[in-house]
């Protein structure tokens, strides 16, 4: 018996999972639904990351095997990355993976690397939006990421875009195009709260003194550069103080982030204390979407946010910046509204059209969840992926 089990045990690929941070957003997202979604009877999974986030709590209670990389963080610490390049040099010849899969441009070129060093035989980098298309970066910064997504991309011997988009960036880099393949993120149906309990959830013991048929308008973002928030809430100021429309609003924001004191100190400045809330981190935050009547996504950079799939999936009318992967998925004035990014009054605008289209809200939020739900499924993002590693 116990030589069957071996031989079974030996039969397995034996796959690492590694991401920089351990917050919950969209690459964790990925990495969980992977890591669990997984046949058991071919791989054996553990995911490797930086510090002790919702992630790792996640991961616990499905019993997947964590490593923690004590010095791993998303700012550029020469001394700690040299370290954390070493341990993973370390950790890779200890443990002989099958597959090392990378998620984030941080250890998409350290992880790399040391695979490479360490003779991993499968060395997969998955881009969830390429790092050099953030705008808000100076040009020389930029520059500089391109070359080490350049590196990150001859090291790996696949690389995974989310969008077409970032294919087409992928496939200009020399040398690149024969191990880029693009697989659409996939998202499986979720069980939402029903309105009244959802914003109850929501809102905990904040008091709220507006009307009980005040509209929310609507992110579940977290608080960085890339998302655009801080356009988000200078749009709102314009809708409240122009009266643009009739109807009382609000706008509540989940997630944390490293911009939330910069952000609450602009509510405070705008005087928008009883109407914009950063409502923080809420345990299953997309189940709780059917609270919003309006969902807002104002990003700056995306590859293809899991925000929107999970809005889709609500039947929510949603306004987004025309970015990255997202007009794969938003067809302006199709299943959604598009607007360039960085444009307050734009934002404002759109949102006060779309408050007065009741018509429209309905058709979008309808023509929106039927396409998630034929597009973007975990089966086929599991199915495809699954073939890398095989290979």
């Amino acid at each position: 018996m116990n030589n069957m089990q071996n031989e079974s045990q030996k039969q397995k690929k034996k796959i690492i999972y590694i991401i920089t941070k351990s917050n919950f957003g969209g690459a964790q997202r990925y990495v969980y639904d992977m890591a669990t979604n997984l046949p058991k009877s071919e791989y054996d999974v553990s995911v490797a990351l930086g510090g002790n986030g919702q992630l790792v709590t996640k991961l616990r209670n499905k019993k997947i095997p964590i490593i923690n990389i004590d010095k791993l963080a998303r700012d550029v610490s020469f001394l700690n990355d040299i370290a954390v390049l070493f341990y993973l040099i370390k950790l890779f010849r200890k443990e002989k993976p099958d597959i090392v899969h990378l998620n984030s441009s941080k250890i998409g070129g350290l992880g790399a690397f040391a695979a490479r060093l360490a003779r991993v035989p499968n060395i997969i980098f998955t881009a969830h939006g390429w790092a050099f298309n953030e705008l808000w970066r100076s040009q020389i910064a930029r520059g500089l990421i391109w070359t080490l997504s350049f590196v990150t991309s001859l090291f790996s011997h696949h690389i995974i875009t989310v969008s077409q988009k970032d294919y087409k960036q992928g496939m200009a880099m020399p040398f690149v195009g024969n191990k880029i393949s693009n697989i659409y993120l996939g998202i499986v149906k979720e069980r939402f709260v029903n309105k009244e309990t959802a914003r109850e959830k929501i809102l905990g013991d904040i008091p709220i003194n507006t009307p009980k048929e005040v509209l929310w308008i609507g992110s579940i973002a977290e608080l960085t550069e890339n998302k655009g928030l801080t356009y988000a809430i200078k749009s709102i100021h314009k809708i409240v103080t122009e009266k643009t429309q009739a109807q009382s609003i609000i706008y509540v924001v989940i997630g944390s982030g490293e911009n939330k004191n910069k952000l609450q100190t602009q509510i405070n400045e705008l005087g928008l204390e009883n109407i914009v809330f950063l409502i923080g981190n809420k345990e299953n935050a997309s189940t709780l979407l059917k609270a919003m009547d309006i969902f807002i996504l104002p990003s700056i950079k995306e590859g293809l946010p899991y925000t929107l799939l999970e809005a889709g999936l609500a039947g929510l009318p949603v306004i987004t910046t025309d970015v990255g992967g997202i007009p794969e998925i938003i067809e302006d004035m199709e299943t959604g509204i598009l607007i360039r990014p960085k444009d307050a009054e734009e934002l404002s605008k759109t949102i006060s059209f779309l408050i007065s289209q009741k018509k429209k809200q309905r058709v979008f939020g309808k023509r929106l969840k039927e396409k998630i739900e034929t597009t973007f499924s975990l089966e086929k993002m599991l199915d495809k992926t699954i073939i890398l590693y095989r290979s």
